[in-house]
């Protein structure tokens, strides 16, 4: 039936429409066109190559490999393993599950619904959007844009840098370097540490934890809660208000205003300037230098070394020890 008088030849007398003539070779009475002698056998008068005879079976006369039964139909020619009817259409010749039909083109063979022609690309057979070919690399089938071959594992078919493998778990999708399985949850897609429900929101694709939604910007990168708009700026990574750009050094994480890099050191997380490492303690969360620890406590936020505790109160910032 062929209307192309320089096709068609015999095959073990079967004829064969390949012009290649290394080509062609009969299987149970019916022509395979793959050159290996070891692969081909009839599944339902059908050619299947596949060398598992526990697997195939025709699916609408196309081989499928899927075992089970029940999953296996025919979209366009081509078999589809989704059970559900709804989805399922043919990318230039390859099955897509995506509902919209605005989406969906063919990059290498695979389906990528990425709208924009201007990105995708393989990587080991995985679509990736990365528009930088220098990154882009396979860690257990999901590509990974770290450049450093020595970081990169899955954890739940997510990619974890971490270099440690006792941390890493996922965390409704993300992945969280947390090792107590009590903590942690999603906040828009964020995981959150905080284990009340009723605290954490996102700022900027940060969270915060303030309950206060009027309060909270980005400060690069960094959630701050001054509602100053002209105050904040980072200091090694942390929040400083101070407006003077010449001012700010971190101490043990802690932002200090003091221009002397000889003085500064944390007592208790809280800076302190005494050159002296024998002195200093947190009192109440003030440090306080007197070496006596019997001595000590807080009087409106200022430390009193006086005794008597009905004795002490604020004047003008200054304790006063009178009574009346």
């Amino acid at each position: 039936m062929c209307p192309s008088k320089s096709l068609g030849r015999l095959v073990g007398g079967v004829v064969c429409l390949c012009p290649s003539k290394s080509l062609g070779r009969l299987v149970g009475g019916v022509v395979c066109l793959c050159p290996s002698k070891s692969l081909g056998r009839l599944v339902g008068g059908v050619v299947c190559l596949c060398p598992s005879k526990s697997l195939g079976r025709l699916v609408g006369g196309v081989v499928c490999l899927c075992p089970s039964k029940s999953l296996g139909r025919l979209v366009g020619g081509v078999v589809c393993l989704c059970p559900s009817k709804s989805l399922g259409r043919l990318v230039g010749g390859v099955v897509c599950l995506c509902p919209s039909k605005s989406l969906g083109r063919l990059v290498g063979g695979v389906v990528c619904l990425c709208p924009s022609k201007s990105l995708g690309r393989l990587v080991g057979g995985v679509v990736c959007l990365c528009p930088s070919k220098s990154l882009g690399r396979l860690v257990g089938g999901v590509v990974c844009l770290c450049p450093s071959m020595s970081l990169g594992r899955l954890v739940g078919g997510v990619v974890c840098l971490c270099p440690s493998k006792s941390l890493g778990r996922l965390v409704g999708g993300c992945v969280c370097l947390c090792p107590s399985k009590s903590l942690g949850r999603l906040v828009g897609g964020v995981v959150c540490l905080c284990p009340s429900m009723s605290l954490g929101r996102l700022v900027g694709g940060c969270v915060c934890l303030c309950p206060s939604k009027s309060l909270g910007r980005l400060v690069g990168g960094v959630v701050c809660l001054c509602p100053s708009k002209s105050l904040g700026r980072l200091v090694g990574g942390v929040v400083c208000l101070c407006p003077s750009k010449s001012l700010g050094r971190l101490v043990g994480g802690v932002v200090c205003l003091c221009p002397s890099k000889s003085l500064g050191r944390l007592v208790g997380g809280v800076v302190c300037l005494c050159p002296s490492k024998s002195l200093g303690r947190l009192v109440g969360g003030v440090v306080c230098l007197c070496p006596s620890k019997s001595l000590g406590r807080l009087v409106g936020g200022v430390v009193c070394l006086c005794p008597s505790k009905s004795l002490g109160r604020l004047v003008g910032g200054v304790v006063c020890l009178c009574p009346s």
